[in-house]
């Protein structure tokens, strides 16, 4: 494992409110590893929102935790990861 790897685990493992997000007008990928990444924290005892700003198109609400994607956060959190965004501008 590398250091930055080492630091994102640590940060991960501190936090006890993340919140979870991923691009504008998220396709496939995007939806499916927020919601892998957000059920995989909840399972390790973390409080999780999984925010999709543009929300969830029909197309995707079958699959398991599709119900927990909000289009606006709520709260304060400890750590924001935003997966499958290459670029900030795209960002939610």
């Amino acid at each position: 494992m590398n250091d930055l790897q080492v630091k994102i685990r640590d940060r991960i493992k501190v936090a006890q409110r993340i919140l979870v997000t991923s691009h504008i007008r998220p396709d496939g990928d995007a939806i499916g590893s927020s919601l892998a990444l957000g059920l995989a924290l909840q399972d390790a005892g973390k409080q999780v929102q999984v925010v999709l700003s543009d929300g969830l198109p029909g197309s995707f609400k079958h699959l398991p935790g599709s119900e927990k994607i909000k289009t606006k956060a709520d709260g304060e959190f400890d750590l924001i990861i935003s997966v499958d965004c290459s670029d900030l501008k795209r960002g939610w």
